[in-house]
C-alpha cells in the first residue's frame, strides 16, 4: 500500500534519482522488441540462405524423395511453422470495440506493455503516493516520441526501416501506444487530484500553473483520443483530422511548462515532430494533372499526371505498385501543407512503363469534393489540367518482389479497391511471362467486383497486347445491372465501398468498353479461395491479396482460415476509406 509521506531532502532526491532512472528504462525498453524483430529477421535470412545452398527449394521428382520431404514436413521443425501460422492468423482476427476494429494482436500487445509500463511505475516505489503518482506520469512521458516516432509518415521512418512494417501496421502501433500512455497520464492526474483533496490544498494548488498546464494536457489527450475513434473519423474526418494535428501541436509546449523534469522526453518529441514536418515538405511534388470523372460514373474521380525521364517529375517513375500518395490542389503556403487534410491515392498505374502516373478514387466529403468540383468539366468527358501537389509516396514497394515468391496468388478487388490490385496484377503477369497463355500465368487468378461495368473503364492499359493478356486471368463481376439512376448515386456518395448486401443473383455475361467479359451477381469469394488453396501442393505457398469494404475481406478471411495449418498462406487485407 501507498502512503503520504513526509520525506527528508535526502530522500526526496533518491526519489528523483529513481525518477529519472525508471522514465529512462521506459523509454529504452522500446528497443527490445526492436532488437528481438531484427534477430528474427536475421534468423529467417540465414534460413532462405541454407535453402538456397542445399536445393530446398527444388521439386523433388522421385516419388521416394518426395515422401521423404513429405516426411520431413511431418517433423518438428513443419509443426513448429505450423503453430506459428495458427498463432500470427489468431494475432490478425478484428473484435469491435467501441465502434473502432482492433485485431487481437494489437489488444495483446497494448496488454503487455501496459502491464510493463504499470509495473515500472510501481517497483521500488516503497510505499511513497507521491512517488507513485509522479512515476505515472513521468514513463507516461517517456513514451511520446516513440509516439510521435510511429506516426511519422516518411519513405525515411526509422521504425518502418527497421520493422519492414508499413504504415498503416506503424500507424495501428501508434493507436495503442496513444491509449496506453494516456491510461498512464489519466492516473496520474487522478492520483494528484486525490492528493490535493486529501491534503485540503485543491482549492489553492487548482490556481498554479503547473497544475492548469496539467489539466489542460490530460483534456488534450481526451479530445485526441476521442475524435480518433472510427465512427468519429467517419463522421468527419475533417473534424478528426484537424483536431488530432493541432492539439499535438499545442501538446508539447503545455507539457514542456507543466514542470521541467520531463523535458528531455518533450524535447525529443518535438525534434521527431519537426524532422517529420520538415521531410513531408521535402517529399512533395509539384505538377500539373488531368481531372476527370471516370467515363460512365458519377462519384468516381480520376487524375492523370504525365511524366517522362525529362521532366522535373521524373523521379515519379520509380514509384512501384501498392503504394500511395496524398494528393491536393496546389493552393495555401507551403508550411500549412502538411497541417491540412489530405485524401490518400492508391497509385494506379505503373509510372515506368506507361509515362503516366494515374490515381482514381471515390468522392466522398473534403478532399476529393474539392477536386471532384475542380473537376466539374471531366463529367462530360473532358479533362480539366490544375496543378496539384503530391506528398509521398507511401506504402511498400517491396510487394511485386514478395509475390514472386509464392506458388500461387490470388487477387480480389472491391470497387476502387482495385487501384491496388491492379498495378500489383499487371506487374506479377509480366515477371512471371510476357506471353499471354503461358503455363506460369495458369497460377494467378484476379477477381474485381464493381458496382457497375462503368467502374471498371479506368483499369485498362493503353498497350492492346497488354489489356487482352489482362482479361487470361481477371474475373469481373457487376452487382448492379445496367448504369445506375441518379437518385441511386446520390444515396451512395458516401459509401466507401461495394454494397456485399444488395446484390443481384449470379448470372449472365455482357462485355464492358474496356472489352473484358462482365459477369452479374455477386463472387463466390469461398469457391475462388478453396480453388486457389485446394489445387496446390502441402508445401505450397499461396498468396492471397484483398482491397474492397470490410465486408469482403472479413469474408475472404473467414473462408480463408480453414486452410490455416494445411497451407502456408498469406493473406494481406490493403484497408481504404477512413
Amino acid at each position: 500500500m501507498w502512503h503520504f509521506l513526509d520525506l527528508s531532502q535526502d530522500q526526496k532526491l533518491e526519489r528523483r534519482r529513481l525518477l529519472d532512472l525508471y522514465g529512462s528504462l521506459a523509454q529504452v525498453s522500446a528497443l527490445i522488441p526492436l532488437a528481438i524483430l531484427q534477430i528474427y529477421f536475421f534468423i529467417g535470412w540465414l534460413q532462405r540462405r541454407w535453402a538456397r545452398r542445399s536445393g530446398g527449394d527444388d521439386v523433388p521428382s522421385s516419388p521416394q524423395l518426395k515422401k521423404q520431404r513429405s516426411d520431413a514436413l511431418n517433423g518438428s521443425v513443419a509443426r513448429s511453422k505450423e503453430t506459428w501460422r495458427k498463432v500470427s492468423w489468431w494475432m490478425g482476427d478484428t473484435i469491435d470495440i467501441w465502434g473502432s476494429r482492433v485485431t487481437k494482436g494489437e489488444i495483446v500487445a497494448g496488454v503487455v506493455w501496459t502491464a510493463w509500463l504499470l509495473f515500472l511505475s510501481c517497483v521500488q516505489t516503497q510505499g511513497d503516493y507521491l512517488h507513485l503518482t509522479k512515476r505515472f506520469g513521468i514513463v507516461g512521458a517517456s513514451q511520446l516520441p516513440l509516439q510521435y516516432l510511429l506516426a511519422f509518415k516518411s519513405p525515411f521512418s526509422p521504425i518502418h526501416h527497421l520493422t519492414g512494417c508499413s504504415w498503416p501496421t506503424l500507424n495501428a502501433a501508434h493507436q495503442v501506444l496513444g491509449r496506453v500512455s494516456t491510461l498512464l497520464f489519466y492516473l496520474h492526474a487522478g492520483f494528484y487530484l486525490n492528493f490535493f483533496i486529501q491534503a485540503h490544498v485543491l482549492a489553492k494548488r487548482i490556481k498554479d500553473w503547473d497544475v492548469i498546464l496539467g489539466l489542460v494536457g490530460t483534456i488534450a489527450f481526451t479530445a485526441v483520443g476521442t475524435t480518433a475513434l472510427s465512427w468519429i473519423r467517419k463522421l468527419s474526418y475533417r473534424v478528426f483530422y484537424t483536431t488530432h494535428v493541432t492539439l499535438a501541436s499545442i501538446l508539447l509546449p503545455v507539457l514542456y511548462f507543466h514542470v521541467h523534469h520531463i523535458r528531455i522526453y518533450i524535447l525529443e518529441t518535438l525534434v521527431v515532430y519537426a524532422v517529420h514536418l520538415v521531410l513531408r515538405i521535402l517529399n512533395e511534388h509539384k505538377v500539373e494533372g488531368s481531372l476527370t470523372m471516370v467515363s460512365g460514373t458519377a462519384n468516381l474521380l480520376e487524375i492523370n499526371i504525365p511524366i517522362s525521364a525529362k521532366s522535373k517529375s521524373k523521379s515519379i517513375m520509380q514509384w512501384q505498385p501498392g503504394q500511395h500518395v496524398y494528393a491536393s490542389l496546389a493552393n495555401g503556403p507551403v508550411y500549412t501543407r502538411p497541417l491540412k487534410s489530405r485524401s490518400p491515392f492508391t497509385i494506379a498505374s505503373l509510372p515506368s512503363e506507361d509515362g503516366n502516373l494515374k490515381l482514381v478514387a471515390r468522392v466522398l466529403n473534403g478532399n476529393t469534393a474539392a477536386l471532384a468540383k475542380a473537376a466539374t468539366e471531366g463529367a462530360t468527358g473532358k479533362s480539366t489540367s490544375m496543378p496539384l501537389i503530391l506528398e509521398g509516396p507511401y506504402g511498400l514497394s517491396t510487394h511485386s518482389n514478395t509475390l514472386l515468391g509464392y506458388n500461387r496468388v490470388l487477387f480480389i478487388a472491391g470497387g476502387v479497391g482495385a487501384t491496388f490490385i491492379v498495378p500489383l496484377y499487371r506487374t506479377l503477369l509480366k515477371d512471371l511471362s510476357p506471353s499471354p497463355g503461358s503455363r506460369r500465368r495458369q497460377n494467378v487468378a484476379f477477381v474485381w467486383a464493381v458496382r457497375d461495368e462503368a467502374e471498371t473503364n479506368w483499369a485498362g492499359p493503353e498497350d492492346e497486347e497488354e489489356k487482352k493478356g489482362m482479361q487470361e486471368r481477371m474475373t469481373v463481376y457487376a452487382t448492379r445491372s445496367g448504369r445506375m439512376d441518379e437518385d441511386e448515386q446520390k444515396t451512395n456518395e458516401m459509401d466507401t465501398g461495394i454494397e456485399m448486401e444488395r446484390l443481384l443473383p449470379s448470372g449472365g455475361m455482357d462485355g464492358s468498353a474496356q472489352g473484358w467479359q462482365i459477369n452479374h451477381g455477386r463472387p463466390n469469394l469461398g469457391e475462388m479461395v478453396d480453388r486457389a488453396l485446394s489445387h496446390t501442393r502441402e508445401d505450397a505457398k499461396v498468396a492471397v491479396l484483398v482491397c474492397g469494404p470490410r465486408s469482403m475481406a472479413d469474408e475472404v478471411r473467414m473462408k480463408s482460415s480453414k486452410w490455416v495449418g494445411k497451407r502456408d498462406i498469406w493473406l494481406h487485407v490493403e484497408a481504404f476509406g477512413l
